[in-house]
Formats: structure tokens, sequence, C-alpha cells
């Protein structure tokens, strides 16, 4: 085993709160790689947390929740495919006519003359955008429902202990938060990017960026209040999972067998020493 392999090695026995000794006496010695918190904020993908000790992969719930983490992954891109195509390409094929309008009205002006030379032009926009989007959470909101009772209903059928239940209702809970989330803030990152498509002079482009962060507030205002939802359910999450780990932890079974003790040699004499030579004779 090369040197950067055991090290990875020794990190997967640490991240499944185990060693080497008990990973090789173990009836089933299977390691699972736990998925990193995505700390890019890449909205195609989710932020997965860690989980703590006592709620790893290994056990029952924590393998239920790495389904759930793959069924919400796989939920997500449906939606985000789906808004692409029915929702997102009116309000883009506007906004690059209005924007092409801009490069070529918008040398040598300041954003607020850009604002008033297009100002039914970025109304309209606004209009449709505000349409579309109401559409899109719809629709969204509507399949993250509808696949929430599905899920519900799985959970309900594994015969899990009340507190396990609530737990994986809570921890889809805020995927399917994530989800929502993940898809305003990927609207957003494909919007910044028609601009940058189309505007090519860099005095305009500033322009027009304050202008469509302007067209999108709204997006961004229920963006924040969906990361705070995402935070506070985080913080519910993790304080179950660390109050489950103080209450799973190893203690000392009483009554147990006693250790061997160990068994003391003689010391020597001057009369053994003198036997120990004649037997050796």
């Amino acid at each position: 085993m090369k040197y950067t392999q055991f090290l990875e090695f020794s990190k997967l026995l640490e991240s499944n709160k185990t060693d080497i000794d008990s990973w090789k006496k173990s009836k089933n010695p299977i390691l699972i790689k736990e998925a990193d918190e995505d700390k890019s904020s890449d909205p195609d993908k989710l932020n997965v947390e860690k989980s703590v000790k006592g709620t790893g992969w290994m056990t029952k719930k924590g393998r239920m929740r790495k389904s759930l983490n793959k069924q919400a992954q796989k939920l997500m891109d449906g939606i985000s495919k789906d808004v692409a195509e029915k929702f997102l390409k009116p309000i883009k094929d506007l906004k690059v006519k209005v924007y092409q309008k801009m490069a070529e009205v918008g040398k040598g002006k300041q954003p607020k003359e850009i604002l008033k030379a297009l100002q039914a032009d970025l109304g309209n926009i606004k209009k449709i955008q505000d349409k579309q989007m109401a559409q899109i959470e719809k629709y969204a909101q509507g399949v993250v429902d509808n696949s929430t009772k599905k899920i519900n209903s799985a959970i309900e059928k594994k015969g899990l202990k009340e507190t396990n239940a609530v737990d994986l209702q809570s921890y889809w809970s805020l995927l399917t938060t994530q989800i929502m989330n993940n898809l305003y803030q990927k609207i957003a990152v494909q919007d910044d990017r028609v601009v940058e498509e189309v505007i090519k002079d860099e005095g305009i482009l500033k322009a027009a960026k304050q202008i469509n962060a302007a067209l999108n507030k709204p997006q961004k205002k229920k963006e924040a209040e969906l990361k705070a939802q995402i935070e506070k359910l985080k913080g519910e999450i993790k304080k179950r999972d660390e109050a489950e780990s103080i209450n799973t932890e190893e203690t000392p079974s009483e009554g147990g067998e006693k250790p061997a003790e160990e068994v003391k040699k003689p010391e020597k004499t001057e009369k053994t020493e003198k036997t120990e030579k004649t037997e050796t004779k």
C-alpha cells in the first residue's frame, strides 16, 4: 500500500469511528466513505452534512440518510431540467433581446440613463419574469410535495422507532429545502451568464448587472429565506445527532469476565540456579 493510500485509509477508518484492530475483527468489515460537505455552493449539488458519531453511514439510519441523499439529488436534477426547458426560455429570450438593445443604446451612458431609455422593455421583463418565477415555484414545490408523500410513506413502512422516523423526515425536509434554494441559485447564475454573453462592453455590462440585480430582488429575498430555513434545520438535526451520540457511547459492561492475571515467574535464588545448572549438564 502506498503512503498516500495509507493516509486515505486512515481517514476512512476515522470517519467510520473505528480503528484498524476493530475493523479487522468486524464480522462485516466494510467502510463507507461519507460524502464531504460541499463548500463550493455549487447549485448542481446538494450540500450534504456529514453524520456525527452514533449516526454514521454504518448504522441503519445512516444508510437510509445516504439513500435519501441520492433520491434528493435525482429529484433536484429532474426539477432543474424541467424548469430550464419549460419556464426559463421565455425569460431568457426576452432578456437577450433587451440586453442586445442595451448594448447598442447604452454606450457612454450612466445606469440611470440606460434605465430611463429602456424603461418600457425592463418593465415588460419584470412582468414576465414575476409570472414565470411564480410558475416555477408552484411547479417545483408540487414535485417536491409529491416526492415527500412517497418518502414519508416509505419511512412509515420501515417500522422504525418514532425518533428515527422523525429524524429521517426532518432530514428529508432539509434536503428538499436545499433543492428549492439551489434552484434559485442556479437560475441566478444562468441569468448572470445571459448578460455576460450578450454585452461585451465593460461599462454597459456593469450597468446591466446593476439593473438585472434590481429585477431579481424578489428571488434574492426568497433565497435568503430558504438559507435561513436550511440553517435552522441543520441546527435541529445536529442537536439530535449529538444527543444520540451521547446516549450510544459505549460503557464498560458490569459483571463481565475479569482479564486473566499475568502469571509471575518465580524469582531465581541461589538454590534454583544450582538446580538449573545440574539439569543442563
